[in-house]
C-alpha cells in the first residue's frame, strides 16, 4: 500500500470515528431529554439500547433511510423490528427528522402458560431475594419494574396487604398477600428504603436468569 493510500485510509477512519462520536452524543442528548420529560428509567434504557444497536450495525441515525435499510436487512422477528421502529421514531421526532415509518407488525400469539407447580418449583429453587420477588409477582400480577421499586412502607405486615405504585399509565393497586409471602418478606434484610436493594432491575434480572438455569438443570426440564 502506498503512503498516499495509507493516509487516505487513516483519514477515512478518522472521519468515521468522529461521525460515530457525534451520533453517540446525539443519543446521550436525547436520553437526557427523555429523563427531563419524566420518562421511566426502564423506558429510557430500553429505547437507548435499540438506538445503540442501530448505530453498531452502521445506521446513520440522522438519516432515516439508512435506518430503514438496516432494519429491513436484518433477520429479526417482526416484533423486534416493530419495537426498533418505535424506538427510532421518538428519536426522529426529537431530532426534527422527517421519515415514513416502515410497517412491521408483530404476530400476536397466545402466551405460553406454565403449570403452577412449575412456577412454585422455580420459586422454591431461587435464593431468598429472587424467590420473594417472584412470589410478589405471582400473587399480585404486578410488573417487574413495579415490584423492583417497592418500598417497605408499601407493605402492611399487620393486615398483610401490599400497595403497588403504578408505572406505564396503570392504576395503583392494593393486594392481600399470603402468609407464605409474609414469612418471605420478614426474612429479608431491611437495610434500606426499598425492599430490593440491587443496583438496577437488570442486575436483579441477571441473578434470576442464573437461578432459573440452575433450577431447570437440576429438575431436568426445559427452561421457563
Amino acid at each position: 500500500m502506498t503512503l498516499e493510500a495509507e493516509l487516505e485510509k487513516r483519514e477515512a477512519g478518522g472521519i468515521e470515528k468522529a461521525k460515530e462520536t457525534e451520533l453517540q452524543g446525539k443519543i446521550i442528548e436525547f436520553l437526557w431529554w427523555m429523563k427531563k420529560q419524566g420518562y421511566k428509567e426502564t423506558t429510557t434504557r430500553g429505547k437507548g439500547k435499540r438506538r445503540q444497536v442501530l448505530l453498531k450495525l452502521g445506521a446513520n441515525l440522522m438519516g432515516p433511510e439508512s435506518v430503514k435499510q438496516v432494519i429491513a436487512l436484518k433477520n429479526w422477528r417482526e416484533s423486534s423490528k416493530e419495537t426498533t421502529v418505535h424506538a427510532y421514531d421518538s428519536f426522529a421526532k426529537w431530532a426534527g427528522l422527517k421519515w415514513e415509518k416502515p410497517r412491521y407488525k408483530a404476530v400476536r400469539k397466545l402466551p405460553f402458560i406454565t403449570y403452577e407447580r412449575e412456577i412454585d418449583d422455580l420459586i422454591a429453587g431461587c435464593n431468598n431475594k429472587v424467590a420473594t420477588f417472584l412470589q410478589i409477582i405471582k400473587e399480585t400480577g404486578a410488573r417487574a419494574g413495579e415490584v423492583f421499586n417497592l418500598k417497605w412502607t408499601d407493605i402492611d405486615f399487620e393486615n398483610r396487604t401490599i400497595t403497588i405504585t403504578p408505572e406505564k399509565g396503570s392504576n395503583p393497586r392494593i393486594f392481600k398477600f399470603s402468609r407464605k409471602l409474609l414469612g418471605m418478606l420478614e426474612n429479608l434484610p431491611k437495610t434500606g428504603e426499598r425492599i430490593f436493594q440491587n443496583k438496577s432491575l437488570n442486575s436483579l434480572r441477571r441473578i434470576f436468569e442464573r437461578n432459573r438455569h440452575r433450577v431447570a438443570t437440576s429438575l431436568e426440564i426445559q427452561e421457563y
